[in-house]
């Protein structure tokens, strides 16, 4: 029984997934909490865990930017201690280059997709881009509906990552691999049309099926009603080949009754605001 009883208070392991320049990893949520970037003392323990001495973490907004890091991006870098030094962006940002071995983005999660761009450059050297993608990293809502304000430059964080890699080191989209992490199950993020914002919802759903098919939204009806499924997974991979990406992978979406959090899972303490951690670590 003492053996069972320690079992369950322990965290269950982590995703790893090893590429040749780069690790992603998703640690599971803390026994009984939540990770937060905000805490020192928390992000103490991810750069122990992790095995890293600096991390970036991305600026979410409100709301999701779509944006990827500029050349002349405005940080702030704090010593978390423990030689630990954590960079934040100024402005909402999803992502940055990891430019040296060690390097790496921080980012709790709860379904969004934890994402890479990697390619060589002209002189043989690995460049890597890791970056958060939320549905409305992917999606701007604000085309959606007049009330919303003006449309971002970039409908996606994909093509700001796209434009970033050729303003920087002329690498055109055909030779660089994307690769997502750690996404929502297949068919958990439903919105309901009877509920608040229900038009927004429906005219999401007309997007997305005109730009990138009926394997990235389709209408359901339950008990509550009728709603829009979306995958943002999907909506990344198809994204990709509409902007010329030379390969796409999508890897590790989350179990949908397993120990990893996201939000709309059926366990309470794992759904809403529980929040995973993920990492991507360069490698070499």
């Amino acid at each position: 029984m003492l053996k069972e009883a320690v079992a369950a208070e322990r965290p269950p392991e982590p995703f790893i997934e090893n590429r040749p320049a780069y690790r992603a990893v998703c640690l599971p949520p803390p026994v009984g909490g939540s990770w937060s970037s905000k805490d020192p003392n928390q992000m103490r323990r991810a750069f122990r865990l992790l095995g890293i001495d600096r991390g970036i973490v991305p600026n979410f907004g409100p709301p999701f930017s779509g944006r990827f890091a500029d050349t002349d991006e405005r940080r702030i870098s704090e010593n978390i201690g423990n030689r630990g030094d954590l960079t934040r962006f100024c402005e909402p940002c999803e992502g940055d280059w990891l430019k040296e071995k060690g390097d790496a983005l921080v980012v709790p999660l709860g379904g969004c997709l934890l994402c890479v761009a990697s390619a060589v450059d002209a002189t043989g050297r690995p460049r890597i881009a890791a970056f958060h993608a939320g549905l409305p990293s992917l999606v701007d809502y604000r085309p959606l509906a007049s009330d919303l304000g003006p449309s971002r430059r970039h409908e996606s964080v994909l093509g700001s990552v796209r434009t970033s890699f050729w303003r920087g080191w002329q690498i055109p989209p055909e030779r660089i691999r994307l690769e997502c992490f750690f996404g929502l199950p297949a068919g958990t993020l439903k919105y309901h049309f009877g509920r608040p914002g229900g038009h927004l919802y429906r005219a999401l759903l007309d997007h997305v099926q005109v730009r990138w098919g009926g394997v990235a939204a389709y209408e359901m009806e339950d008990e509550e009603g009728p709603a829009v499924v979306v995958d943002p997974g999907m909506i990344f991979v198809m994204q990709a080949l509409d902007l010329g990406f030379g390969s796409t992978a999508r890897s590790c979406d989350l179990p949908p009754d397993g120990p990893f959090a996201y939000t709309r899972h059926p366990r309470e303490d794992l759904s809403g605001e529980c929040r995973n951690l993920g990492a991507v670590i360069r490698t070499a």
